[in-house]
């Protein structure tokens, strides 16, 4: 779809070069979700998955294409920042 996703991602305690590194991590809000519900709204919620593995879940917002999660920070260790994945999905699909 044609939405977004607003999230800010904050490095914690940067030692440079050293790996794994660890960053905070807010999950704020999403604007202009498509609806894949076909009776209601669709029902958002975000994984946050590190290389494949979900690391935190976000609360879902019953029927709504403009959640605000308002979520975190949450810590997460990383060795690579292609590492982090945030997926947007609707509760009712799954």
């Amino acid at each position: 779809g044609k939405g977004s996703l607003k999230v800010r991602v904050r490095e914690v305690l940067a030692v440079k070069g050293r790996k794994p590194f660890r960053v905070a991590v807010w999950i704020l809000r999403a604007r202009g979700l498509r609806n894949t519900d076909t009776v209601s709204v669709s029902d958002p919620y975000v994984l946050c998955k590190v290389r494949g593995k979900v690391v935190f879940q976000t609360e879902v917002i019953w029927n709504n294409l403009d959640p605000e999660w308002n979520h975190g920070p949450t810590e997460v260790e990383l060795l690579d920042h292609r590492d982090l994945k945030l997926e947007v999905y609707d509760k009712d699909l799954l």
